[in-house]
């Protein structure tokens, strides 16, 4: 689904919530700026951060800021 949406882009970045594996932000990427040829590229999905390890990795307060 991810690679039909980025499809028509020639550069995008995508982030979404699944909570599939109990809860992961995932990221896809798709650029042009490092290649010769534009139409080689595919997304790049990196690797899934889980939600659990960010909020106890994060420092003291960060997420108030934001409420």
């Amino acid at each position: 689904m991810v690679d039909n949406l980025l499809a028509k882009h020639k550069s995008a970045l995508i982030m979404r919530l699944s909570f599939v594996t109990g809860g992961t932000i995932c990221f896809t990427v798709k650029s042009t700026a490092h290649t010769i040829d534009a139409n080689a590229t595919k997304p790049l999905h990196l690797e899934p951060l889980d939600l659990k390890k960010a909020t106890t990795e994060m420092p003291q307060g960060l997420f108030e800021r934001y409420r």
